[in-house]
Order: C-alpha cells, then sequence, then structure tokens
C-alpha cells in the first residue's frame, strides 16, 4: 500500500498561486508523484480536491490503493472524496470538531482528549467525526514530548507574522488523529509513525522554494498559474538529476569530502542536497554510464519507498 503524502503550500506568497503536490516518502525526503498550481480563490476548496485526486487517480496504477495522509487542514469532504476512489486516509483533527464515540448518543468537543495525551498512542474508537456532516472512522490520540527548543524573537520580515502563532501552538496541541485503517492491522502506534512522515513534504516544499538551500522558485516573479506548472515540472526533472548524482556521488564515497564530521554510520547530508554539491563543483566529474546506473537504483529506491512492508 503506498503512502502519499498531500499538502499545499504556497509558491508565490504576494499573489498567493498555490500549488497542491501529492508525494512519497524517500530517506527522509519526499518524491513529488504529481503536482499542480491553483489560484488563491481555489486554495483548499471542494472543487480543487476533486479535481486533483480525479487526476492522481489517473496517474496511478490500476488497482492500487494508496494510504492519503493530510495535515489538518482537510476535513469530512476530502476524506469522504478518498473514500469514493476505494482508498484509506489518514488525517489530523484540529480546532473545535466534535466526534461521538459508537454507540453513544453524546458529542464531545475533541479538546476534551488533551487531558489523555501522552507519549503512548492510544486508540479512542470508532467515532461519529464532526456534528454538521458525520463521517465514520477510527480516532487515535498522541503527544509527542517536547523538544525543548526555544523559538528566538526576530526582527526579520515574515519570521513574526500571524501564522507563527498558528504553527506554535499546532507542535505543542496532542495529535488527534481520524483514519479509515482498520484499527485490527494497524495499531495506534503505527498510525502515528503514518502520520509523522508527512513532515517530509515540508522538507522537499524548501528544496523547491528556498534560494539558499534549495532551487530558488520564490524568486519567480510569473504571475500565471500554467507558467508555474512548467517551472514545476522543471524542477521534479531537475530534481530526479540530483537524485543521481547524489545516489553515485554516496557510491563513490564522495560524501564524506562534504560532511562537517567523521560520521560513518548514518547520512549527514541528504542525497539531493550531496547532488547539489557535487553538481556545482567541476572537479567532480560523473560518466554517463554511473548515471545511468543510478538512474535505475533512483527508480527501484521508489518503488520500494512506494509499497512499503507495513
Amino acid at each position: 500500500m503506498p503512502i502519499i503524502l498531500v499538502d499545499w503550500s504556497d509558491v508565490r506568497k504576494q499573489l498567493r498561486i498555490m500549488t497542491l503536490r501529492a508525494s512519497i516518502s524517500v530517506q527522509g525526503r519526499s518524491v513529488t508523484l504529481y503536482e499542480r498550481t491553483f489560484l488563491f480563490t481555489d486554495y483548499n476548496a471542494p472543487r480543487s480536491h476533486n479535481a486533483f485526486l480525479a487526476e492522481l487517480e489517473k496517474i496511478l496504477p490500476r488497482g492500487c490503493c494508496p494510504l492519503i495522509v493530510t495535515d489538518a487542514g482537510y476535513r469530512n469532504t476530502w476524506f469522504r472524496e478518498v473514500e469514493r476512489y476505494g482508498w484509506f486516509w489518514l488525517g489530523r483533527v484540529r480546532g473545535d470538531v466534535s466526534f461521538m464515540l459508537h454507540g453513544q448518543t453524546t458529542w464531545h468537543s475533541n479538546k476534551s482528549l488533551y487531558p489523555k495525551a501522552n507519549s503512548t498512542a492510544k486508540y479512542i474508537g470508532n467515532v461519529q467525526l464532526a456534528r454538521k456532516s458525520p463521517l465514520s472512522c477510527h480516532l487515535h490520540l498522541f503527544k509527542a514530548k517536547p523538544k525543548l527548543r526555544k523559538d528566538k524573537l526576530s526582527s526579520k520580515a515574515g519570521r513574526n507574522h500571524t501564522a507563527q502563532k498558528s504553527y506554535r501552538l499546532g507542535s505543542k496541541e496532542p495529535w488527534r488523529l481520524a483514519t479509515n485503517l482498520p484499527p485490527e492491522y494497524f495499531n495506534p502506534a503505527k498510525v502515528v509513525e503514518l502520520y509523522a512522515k508527512r513532515m517530509q513534504i515540508e522538507e522537499t516544499f524548501r528544496d523547491l522554494k528556498s534560494p539558499q538551500y534549495g532551487m530558488g522558485l520564490r524568486q519567480s516573479r510569473s504571475r500565471c498559474p500554467k507558467r508555474y506548472d512548467v517551472l514545476l515540472l522543471i524542477a521534479i526533472l531537475a530534481e530526479i538529476l540530483l537524485w543521481c548524482i547524489g545516489i553515485a556521488a554516496r557510491h563513490l564515497g564522495w560524501q564524506k569530502d562534504f560532511q562537517a564530521n567523521s560520521i560513518k554510520y548514518r547520512a549527514v547530508l541528504s542525497v539531493v542536497r550531496l547532488g547539489k554539491e557535487v553538481r556545482r563543483r567541476p572537479k567532480y566529474t560523473l560518466k554517463a554510464s554511473i548515471i545511468y546506473w543510478a538512474l535505475n537504483e533512483y527508480i527501484k529506491l521508489v518503488h520500494t519507498a512506494g509499497r512499503p512492508n507495513l
């Protein structure tokens, strides 16, 4: 069962041109399966979600039954549309959304679960989610141990915008995870592990947009969503090439030249970052034969990651 991570991101903040992406987790990063851009007026709208899922269904192999993992911005209309394709879904519930346990008649706020949350994942039960348009699903609860990080205030533009407060609160709140995965096969700890992979799509958005660490798409001044679709396609092709260069460089042991330490038991740099560093230095040359070999390894890697042993 492929695990597909889905999320929105803005590719141009001033005009609020948005991209909706589906990807799979590979070695701490996500590899894009499909994405397209929308105007901000279509952001998080059912018409956008329905069109996106219909297009995603066309590119998946026939008979494929993925697990769609999303963050807290997706509601029952999204989950129902995913179920309509016969797929599984997993999402986080935030805000004042009510639930009712199976066999009961009393609705509860999901915030009532806060006192029960700790670092041991718990199965709450089979519930009806949302009073207005109830959806039958399974609810799990988990709260990660605090990472003891201190966010320093900054005078830089964009560091203290209103969304920062929402991000901070979201990181401290317990995870209320709703899913249609059968609990007899997916215990609470496994559900939490699957949801935790969702953060890897954020790393790939940074790889795409950041001028300092990525491809710098944030610097584009295009106003046309269709042109951004072309730019995203070029970025995907460039990312595949960086994966191939990084895989070849790691095979040749070149990663040691870029480490700031002598750690040998794990990779210090991601494959994409290693590929980027090798590409910008003329002294590292790769023959066509090893690039073809790396491409085959990349395909095997994506296929293996796309069908994990659950």
